[in-house]
Parts: structure tokens; C-alpha cells; sequence
């Protein structure tokens, strides 16, 4: 949260946004909607929510649970290899996961835990009878932690790209068509290692658009996308000298030396549904009532808002301020919804997309010269962006909240607020101004939240 001394509206959107999106009703309510009938059923749970999807899901199943796999972030205990450590975790055997084999995995760059872990859910389904449901629970994060790469590739050659892909602002579409071309559970490859009779996939959608193929890289779904538009990618990237192993598996895949991922129209879909259990839009829906209930006219609303984090950022601020100048009397919000993206190319700062975006909101809101709200009549602006994860890029805060005097603060502090963005440095420039956001991990992933509050 913001701190005691925080503006209350939006620590109760923080509060409502992620209780919108708490992985356990929309989990129960799926199932209670879309029975698996009393059939016995194996459960498998990849993602930042996977702990959190599967309690419900065993609770509601009991006796037709025939065995758990679950795959989520973790921190590397004492004595832990932070290269190998995985397997089951003793810490999490408590409630519904007492019968649960967990194992823990990184994001959102690959390492050899995943792998390890990978590997166990290849096992893990091909062992699934033909009279049986594998129930799989996806969540954000679980198109890093499936990481098996193809024959001819390896793990470091999986990190370098995706690590390149994302530094230079690769949207999560252009990622993960190279990485379900690269790798084997991916693009409907765990559905086809599955024995079971009936894959069910409860997805709680971490992609604008919620598209199935998209969401962990598809590992259940139908792959509209080709080794050629995966190759085109680093191409247009200019990345293609990353890494000469895959590129060069592209390469042969377009030339029909690589089998394609599963495409849509294969006869293994029949046995395959899904459900979408929780979006971006359960979010901004949130928000929008805390904001109606404080007072607020929201009077614009957005989903699906993409690009640069900075370029956001200044246009939300640009949309507060124009709000501000209307010269209406009722207090205004505006509401988006979506993900942005950070092209860091070489730059050794830290942050994440929405505290960038928040630096940037402040930067815009500074140089306008609209005054921080002195009086009753006086216009004030308050600007948050918000990851409903609890991690904001590789940091400890969730993002933060910002308004006209935060550029003052930073300065105050001895730091250039225009230096620290040019640098992607909005960690340590919002933390001398006390405008982080603290929730910790909050176990679920449906996208961020970004708004402003225009008090009139």
C-alpha cells in the first residue's frame, strides 16, 4: 500500500482491485459452472498464482484428486543451488496443498530450475490414464517456468533471447511465438505429451485480448503462429545474432526440418477445453467502483492499453491535467487498464513498467505548473499505476502513486527526476520520494491498473 499517510481512495483500489482479482472465487465459481463430472483427475497448477489456484480447486474436488503438480515462483532456500534447487517444497504442504508436489521456478528469464521443473510436468501428464482429467491452472509466469527447450537448443541460449527480447520492448505476442517455436511444451505441447482422456485449462489471463495461444505461450491451446513469423521477430528485432542456435532452429523449422507446433484443426482439440476464470477488465471493473463510490465521475475508461510505460505516462497526466482545466466543480478519474512495455536497450537502472510510467506522469505533472491543492478551490492530481502481481519489473514494489510535488521530492532528495528516466532508473528516484507502492507478491496476474484522480 501507499502508507498510513496515503491518499484512502487509492489504497481501498489497491485493496478492491486485488480482492477482484483473488484467484480462489473465480476458481471455484468455474468449476461450479463447468463440472469435470466424478471422474478421477490429476491437477497441475503453472504460474505467480499457481498456489493460489490450486487450493480452491483441490477443496471443491477432494476425493477425485489423484495427484498435484504445482509450479510457482520461490525464493532459493538455505543451502539451495540457485541453479538446480526445485522439487518439493515442505513450506507450502499445508491446507489443500498437503498432497501437492511443488516446485519452484524463475521469471521472467528461464533458468535451470525451470527446466528441472519442465521436465517433472512432462512426467507429470504423460502418466495421466485415458479415463482421467488433467485440470491444468494457468496463471502469469507460466511461459518462463515451462521452459523445456527444443533438441539443439539450450538453456542459455532460451535466457539470452528472451532476455534481449525483452530489453529491447518485445510485446508479450513477439515473445513467447519465438519461445513456443523453441521449445517443447509450449504451443500446445503439453496437451499433446497428456494421456488423459480430457484436458481441462482454467486460465487466469495475464495477456490483453486473452488470447489462448498467447497466455504461458499456449501450452494447452492451438497455435495459429509459424517458425517463420517466430524468425521475423528476431529479424525485426535486430537479434538474430543473439543466438546462432536459435536462430538457426528457426531457420530449419521454415524450411521443414523442424515439426511445427500443434495447429488448430488437430484432432487432439477435441478432447481439450477452456476457460477463461479471471482478466485485466475484473481489475479496471474495480477500480471503477471504489472511484464511483468516493465521489468520482469517472470520466474516461480504457482497456487494453499498451506501449512505451513514459508514453502512457505522459498521456494520462496530459488527460488529468486538460480534466483540471475543464473547470468542472465534481471530482474526476480517469481508469485504464492494460501492460506496457520498458525498452531499456543497455541501460544498468532499475524499475519496472509502471513505476516508469508514474516517473513519467510526475515529470509531466511538474512541468505543467499546476500547484499541489493548497485550498478547497485549488485542483489537485494524483496519478497510480499498479501491477496486480505485487512485482513491478525486478523490484519489491507493485509501483507507486505519484502527484505535482513528487518531482520536488526527488530533487529534494539530491536526484534528477529527468536523469533517473532517461536512465530507467524509477526505483531509486521514487523511493527518495516515498511514492512506491508496497504490496508484496499478491499471488495472482491479471495486468496492471493505471488511473488518475482529479480533485476539483
Amino acid at each position: 500500500m501507499v502508507g498510513a499517510d496515503g491518499n484512502t481512495t487509492i489504497n481501498s483500489i489497491i485493496t478492491e482491485v486485488l480482492r477482484a482479482a483473488d484467484p480462489g472465487p473465480l476458481v471455484r465459481r468455474a468449476l461450479a459452472e463447468r463440472s469435470i463430472g466424478t471422474s478421477a483427475c490429476r491437477v497441475l497448477a503453472v504460474g505467480k498464482a499457481s498456489a493460489a489456484m490450486t487450493e480452491p480447486a483441490v477443496a471443491v474436488l477432494r476425493d477425485q484428486v489423484r495427484g498435484v503438480l504445482g509450479v510457482g515462483p520461490g525464493e532459493v532456500g538455505e543451502g539451495d543451488d540457485p541453479d538446480t534447487a526445485g522439487g518439493r517444497a515442505p513450506s507450502l504442504a499445508r491446507g489443500a496443498l498437503c498432497r501437492a508436489e511443488v516446485w519452484r521456478a524463475d521469471h521472467p528469464v528461464p533458468s535451470a530450475r525451470n527446466v528441472l521443473a519442465a521436465a517433472r510436468v512432462r512426467e507429470f501428464v504423460a502418466t495421466v490414464p485415458a479415463d482421467e482429467t488433467l485440470l491444468v491452472l494457468l496463471s502469469g509466469g507460466a511461459s518462463a517456468m515451462l521452459c523445456l527447450p527444443r533438441e539443439g537448443v539450450g538453456l542459455a541460449d532460451i535466457a539470452a533471447v528472451t532476455d534481449a527480447l525483452l530489453r529491447a520492448g518485445a510485446r508479450i505476442e513477439e515473445l513467447n511465438a519465438v519461445r513456443k517455436h523453441c521449445e517443447v511444451l509450449k504451443g500446445g505441447g503439453l496437451a499433446a505429451a497428456s494421456g488423459a482422456g480430457r484436458v481441462l485449462t482454467l486460465v487466469l489471463s495475464d495477456v490483453l485480448g486473452d488470447r489462448l495461444d498467447v497466455i504461458g505461450s499456449g501450452p494447452t491451446a492451438p497455435d495459429p503462429t509459424t517458425f517463420a513469423e517466430a524468425l521475423a521477430v528476431l529479424e525485426r528485432r535486430d537479434l538474430l545474432d543473439v543466438s546462432s542456435a536459435v536462430t538457426g532452429l528457426l531457420q530449419k523449422g521454415c524450411a521443414g526440418e523442424q515439426p511445427e507446433t500443434v495447429k488448430p484443426g488437430d484432432k487432439l482439440w477435441e478432447r481439450v477445453e477452456h476457460r477463461i476464470v479471471g482478466n485485466n477488465r475484473l481489475a479496471v471493473d474495480a477500480a471503477v467502483r471504489v472511484c464511483r463510490r468516493a465521489g468520482y465521475r469517472v470520466v474516461d475508461r480504457q482497456d487494453s492499453v499498451e506501449r512505451e510505460a513514459a508514453e502512457i505516462g505522459k498521456k494520462l497526466a496530459a488527460k488529468a491535467l486538460e480534466c483540471a482545466a475543464e473547470g468542472a466543480r465534481t471530482n474526476a478519474a480517469i481508469v485504464w487498464g492494460g501492460e506496457t512495455t520498458v525498452t531499456v536497450g543497455d541501460s544498468s537502472g532499475t524499475g519496472g513498467r509502471n513505476q516508469e510510467l508514474a516517473l513519467a506522469a510526475a515529470i509531466e505533472l511538474a512541468a505543467s505548473g499546476l500547484p499541489r491543492a493548497e485550498t478547497a478551490h485549488a485542483p489537485g492530481i494524483t496519478i497510480m499505476s499498479l501491477a496486480t502481481d505485487g512485482r513491478d519489473g525486478p523490484t519489491d514494489a507493485a509501483g507507486a502513486v505519484v502527484d505535482e510535488q513528487t518531482c520536488a521530492r526527488i530533487r529534494a532528495a539530491g536526484m534528477d527526476p529527468i536523469d533517473a528516466m532517461r536512465r530507467h532508473d524509477s526505483h531509486a528516484a521514487l523511493e527518495a520520494a516515498g511514492a512506491l507502492i508496497r504490496t508484496g507478491p499478491t499471488g495472482t496476474n491479471i495486468n496492471d491498473v493505471m488511473l488518475a484522480l482529479i480533485e476539483l
